[in-house]
Order: C-alpha cells, then sequence, then structure tokens
C-alpha cells in the first residue's frame, strides 16, 4: 500500500514537473509571496515556462502551477524522464521513466498536440499531504519526447520542500 502511494506520488510529480514545464520562455520561475522568486533551468534546446506559488513546498499549503508553453513538435504520446538527486548529490536517489499517451494526460492537457499550437493553463494542486513524506532539498531534471523521440523540453527545477 505505502509503495502504492510512492509511486502514485512520483507519478503526479512527474508529471507535474513533466507537463508544468512544458510552457515557454527558457527558464520555469517558481513565485511566492513578496519577492520569494527561485529559478530552474533549461538543460534542452526548446524553451519553457512556468511559475507555480508558492516558492517552498508543504503539506499545508495548495500549490498553483501557471502554465505558458508554445508546442514545439506534434506529440500524440511519448516518453518521460524524472530524475531527483539531493541538493548537493551528483547520483539520484530516483529515476523514473514511463511512456504515455494522450489518454493518460488528457484531463491535464489537450492531447493530440500541434506543432505552434499554446497552452495556457493554472492549475491547482490541493492534495500536497503526500509532501511530508519527502522534506528536503532536490534538484530534479524532467525531460519529455513526444512519439518521434524529439525533445519537447527539458527542466532543471531546483525544490524545496517543507515538512510542515
Amino acid at each position: 500500500m505505502a509503495f502504492q502511494r510512492t509511486a502514485t506520488y512520483v507519478k503526479a510529480l512527474a508529471f507535474a514537473v513533466m507537463f508544468g514545464a512544458v510552457c515557454g520562455e527558457d527558464a520555469l520561475i517558481f513565485r511566492s509571496e513578496g519577492t520569494d522568486t527561485g529559478y530552474a533551468t533549461n538543460c534542452g534546446s526548446e524553451p519553457f515556462n512556468m511559475s507555480w506559488t508558492p516558492k517552498v513546498l508543504s503539506a499545508k499549503r495548495s500549490v498553483e502551477i501557471d502554465l505558458k508553453y508554445t508546442i514545439a513538435h506534434d506529440l500524440n504520446g511519448g516518453d518521460y524522464n524524472l530524475t531527483v538527486t539531493y541538493y548537493g548529490d551528483k547520483t539520484p536517489f530516483l529515476v523514473y521513466a514511463n511512456p504515455f499517451t494522450c489518454d493518460d494526460i488528457k484531463e491535464i492537457l489537450p492531447c493530440p498536440m500541434k506543432k505552434g499550437g499554446t497552452i495556457q493553463r493554472k492549475l491547482p494542486i490541493e492534495k500536497t499531504k503526500y509532501l511530508l513524506s519527502f522534506p528536503g532539498h532536490f534538484i530534479i531534471t524532467a525531460e519529455v519526447k513526444n512519439e518521434k523521440q524529439e525533445q519537447m523540453f527539458c527542466a532543471k527545477l531546483d525544490v524545496v520542500v517543507n515538512n510542515n
């Protein structure tokens, strides 16, 4: 049962990161109250942009992700890779790769996607209680490729999760 919850959390995190990052301008921007803003870098060739509030994640607060993306290639499905590394470490403690279809993502994003189209979404994430199991400072790298193995995006995120 705990493994299923962890697997569900990893899938949700992977899709939030992966499709949150499918979004528009060279960097991911994390907004929080005031001027508290963090940044992630583009580790690929396709530009994107994403913001979320708050910057520091907590199980006691919901998260809102704001997505903007110009679609780089046609997409009818594909593969995603997610690696999670503790900040300062070189070796990931979690590597998760999985294929996906339009049926897997259609509740979050339109699919199929056509090159040149745009996506703009605000995605609230209310169920953050699973974050209590994963406090720490992480570097998350997420890469998405379409069914032709064309890179849709690659994002490197610097994420802090509090256990409160």
